[in-house]
């Protein structure tokens, strides 16, 4: 106890100062808190339960964060949730997550019980070399407890979406957009159900205005080269889903997604080699994927055009 009430202290001492300002990153004057190559940002946060206004039932958050550690061989990532400011009781994650020097991607969660007389929370990500030494740390914008803009909308086109009602989805996450407009998801979802109508071109704008929100989202930037892909722009496409599949080294479902769409545009694009080697990785990485058969039959059918592409230069 003694160590984690050492932890929020420190913390919360230049957490303090963020809040205060209202900036959205650490200020360049604090850069001698933070050594230089060691940074974690927020790439995904995600509220498993809906907060009403009434502040009734835990709230359950799932985050995923990038780190780059350069400082320490060895060091720990906390989330820490700040009740409406940096003087309030915190929690944060029940165990550390380790991570060694370099860079990569961590999952955090945790869960809290709002209070009586909380009114706003705040999500913070920090690594720590040691109880006493913060090394970096990143934070969101206070969040209200009230219920969050556009949401009903938001649940309403999910359930349109289950049902394949997918131009009613597209209505009712235009309402979300009108309600909360610098909300990166809504047009991310948006985005998505336009592509399931053929609406590639609304789709691609609206996956651009979703990354220009939360540029670090990785099914934003997947689903902004499928978009590119189905509106006949494989080049394009190939770009953008070659720096989704370059920018983690370690992967993840979206670097297997990315895999499986550049392979559909290399192929369109009669580039057979490369086509077959994303296949390829794509079934190493999935194994039991679903679409095995199909894949392998995709690739035998580029084998042929390979050899027959052979064969004609050869014979020429």
């Amino acid at each position: 106890m003694l160590s984690r009430r050492r932890i929020t202290r420190i913390l919360a001492a230049f957490v303090g100062l963020l809040l205060w300002v209202g900036q959205s990153a650490p200020p360049a004057a604090a850069a001698g808190t933070q050594p230089p190559g060691d940074h974690i940002t927020l790439t995904r946060l995600v509220a498993q339960k809906a907060m009403s206004a009434d502040a009734s039932g835990p709230v359950e958050l799932d985050a995923s964060a990038t780190y780059q550690l350069q400082s320490a061989p060895r060091a720990f990532v906390l989330l820490f949730i700040f009740k409406d400011n940096a003087a309030t009781a915190t929690e944060s994650t029940a165990s550390r997550k380790w991570v060694n020097a370099g860079t990569g991607q961590v999952s955090l969660s945790t869960s809290f019980q709002p209070d009586s007389g909380m009114h706003t929370w705040t999500v913070v990500a920090a690594v720590f070399k040691d109880d006493q030494t913060l090394l970096a740390w990143t934070a969101t914008q206070p969040f209200t407890l009230g219920q969050w803009p556009g949401r009903s909308f938001f649940d309403k086109a999910l359930i349109d979406r289950r049902s394949g009602d997918y131009s009613q989805a597209v209505d009712d996450l235009t309402s979300a957009i009108q309600v909360a407009p610098q909300t990166g998801q809504y047009y991310c979802w948006r985005a998505d159900s336009r592509v399931h109508l053929g609406q590639y071109d609304q789709a691609i704008a609206d996956y651009g205005r979703a990354l220009q929100l939360t540029p670090d989202d990785r099914s934003c930037q997947v689903g902004l080269g499928v978009a590119l892909l189905w509106a006949g722009k494989q080049q394009q496409a190939v770009s953008d889903l070659t720096s989704v599949i370059d920018a983690s080294q370690r992967a993840d479902r979206w670097t297997v997604l990315a895999l499986r769409a550049r392979g559909i545009a290399f192929a369109d694009l009669g580039q057979y080699s490369d086509a077959i080697a994303d296949y390829r990785e794509y079934l190493r990485l999935v194994p039991t994927a679903s679409d095995q058969s199909q894949i392998n039959n995709w690739i035998v059918d580029l084998q042929t055009a390979v050899s027959q592409n052979n064969s004609s230069a050869g014979s020429g």
